[in-house]
């Protein structure tokens, strides 16, 4: 299994820390990160190996995500909403649901999900996003 040191080398950690700062003062979207971990194969840490990701579970992904706060915690809590799809897909499949297969295979092609969970006038949270 690779290692969230080999996912996120230190160079690019400081890449991501150097841009942190202005991405929070500017309250800006954290574009040029979304392309480096794009690049990385980050947003497919849950898609299975044969599949184009890492295949990842959950503990190796959370040790991922806090590593990736450790330099620009404003874009792990982004990505941790795309990872949340894709843990749900990951987990539907280990349990043999492959409805959203597609999730995962989409991801290793650089697709990034999102949903709406803390919006005002949504207290159905995720079931009606």
């Amino acid at each position: 299994m690779t290692s969230p040191e080999e996912i996120l080398p230190p160079d690019l950690l400081e890449t991501l820390r150097g841009r942190a700062a202005r991405y929070d003062r500017d309250n800006s979207f954290f574009s040029e990160d979304l392309e480096d971990l794009r690049s990385a194969g980050y947003l497919a840490l849950f898609t299975p190996v044969e599949q184009g990701g890492y295949g990842l579970d959950i503990p190796a992904v959370v040790k991922c995500q806090r590593r990736l706060a450790s330099a620009a915690p404003a874009t792990a809590l982004a990505v941790n909403m795309h990872l949340v799809w894709c843990g749900v897909a990951h987990l539907l499949a280990r349990g043999g649901d492959d409805s959203l297969s597609f999730v995962l295979e989409e991801a290793a092609q650089g697709e990034l999900f999102a949903f709406g969970i803390s919006e005002p006038g949504n207290p159905a949270v995720l079931f009606d996003s």
